[in-house]
């Protein structure tokens, strides 16, 4: 899955052009909660329309929109929901009966005799809960829209939407759906500074129900030191409303901090590293959480006319949570969680990526039903247009 999800699941929009047709770049994914919660994302939406554009300029003509779609072909081990598209991420399902598994809602908290834990009804607090992880094959969808203008000599308007959609053979409980407009301003203050404000609203399905909304709006500031480095900074709050779990909905504050170091003048290659930190205050304070993340991304672009495409992707983040936790009574959830992704692509046409990846997440927590490691494995195609 993308960060994102494994979403991936939601990509910005965001390169810009300034008044000289300068490429700036505000492609960056300045959300902690992503980075600590799930894998590497199987492509760059951002720089993948950016090329777009940069080959219909060098063409000698213009492009205000862009379009690509990417389908892959994966199979996962003890799949699992982002966490930081919901702390109640893993599949539980009563004691000895598996078949019951379900993600955390109203109704499968009376399966598990959790209402009482909940708030939802005035019976005894139960423990009958246990993680239930599957292996399955999975096949991802991501496509995405965008339309650009440029908005006085140094101002960029961009708006896009992608849509997404992750389904399972067997594990049909975690095929998710989502739909993501966005809309995002950036503004050129020097030659070496942008910001960008940006808003969006994701709607997800969860095995065919709406499951969640989340408003977001934040800004990005980018700064260029010279050829070889930029530094950039971000803040955003998103609002979460879920369906059937009211719990679960939260205020969400986030910051992020990257710097990136290019390896070549053409700025194709780097590395890039950062660091977020963020706030979810969610209704019930056992899933409500405090989460710090470190990042590390290389990319290394080599072969005739940059045709091959190598990423390396790694995070860190920890999550403490503010109350006791709403099953294992006794305890103050924490988690650590580790990702690692390596990423190969091939560029056979001028708009077709064919890309193999892997990606490694380990959940270490003090709670069993979010102890688990996961191994996904994914061959795909990516359009751009």
């Amino acid at each position: 899955m993308k960060r994102l999800l494994s979403i991936a699941l939601v990509c910005l929009l965001t390169r810009t052009a300034s008044a000289e047709t300068t490429q700036i770049d505000l492609g960056s994914e300045f959300e902690p909660f992503t980075y600590a919660s799930a894998k590497a994302p199987t492509l760059d939406l951002v720089e993948c329309c950016a090329k777009c554009r940069a080959n219909a300029a060098a063409s000698g003509t213009t492009k205000p929109w862009a379009f690509s779609l990417t389908q892959t072909s994966d199979y996962g081990t003890s799949l699992a929901l982002p966490i930081g598209l919901t702390p109640a991420n893993t599949l539980l399902a009563p004691a000895g009966n598996a078949a019951q598994a379900g993600i955390l809602n109203n109704a499968q908290a009376a399966t598990l005799g959790l209402l009482g834990n909940l708030g939802l009804a005035p019976v005894p607090p139960g423990t009958d809960a246990v993680g239930v992880f599957e292996d399955d094959f999975q096949f991802q969808t991501t496509g995405a829209l965008s339309y650009q203008r440029q908005v006085g000599e140094f101002g960029t308007l961009t708006a896009s939407y992608t849509y997404y959609q992750n389904l399972h053979p067997d594990v049909k409980q975690l095929d998710l759906m989502s739909h993501t407009p966005s809309v995002q301003y950036a503004l050129k203050l020097t030659d070496r500074l942008t910001n960008a404000t940006y808003y969006n609203y994701a709607y997800y399905f969860l095995s065919g129900s709406s499951f969640v909304t989340q408003n977001r709006i934040g800004n990005i500031t980018t700064f260029r030191v010279n050829d070889r480095w930029d530094l950039a900074g971000g803040t955003n709050y998103a609002n979460a409303n879920f369906r059937n779990a009211n719990y679960l909905n939260s205020d969400n504050y986030a910051g992020t901090l990257e710097a990136t170091r290019y390896m070549d003048e053409a700025r194709n290659n780097y590395v890039k590293v950062g660091y977020g930190a963020g706030y979810s205050d969610a209704a019930l304070t056992g899933f409500a959480y405090m989460v710090n993340n470190g990042f590390i991304t290389t990319r290394i672009l080599y072969g005739d006319e940059n045709r091959n495409e190598l990423r390396l992707t790694g995070s860190y983040g920890r999550y403490d949570f503010k109350g006791l936790d709403p099953i294992q009574q006794t305890i103050y959830r924490a988690d650590n969680i580790y990702n690692a992704g390596l990423f190969y692509g091939r560029k056979i046409a001028d708009n077709v990526q064919l890309f193999a990846q892997y990606n490694y997440l380990k959940s270490n927590s003090n709670v069993a039903r979010q102890l688990y490691n996961s191994d996904l494995i994914s061959l795909g195609i990516l359009y751009t247009r």
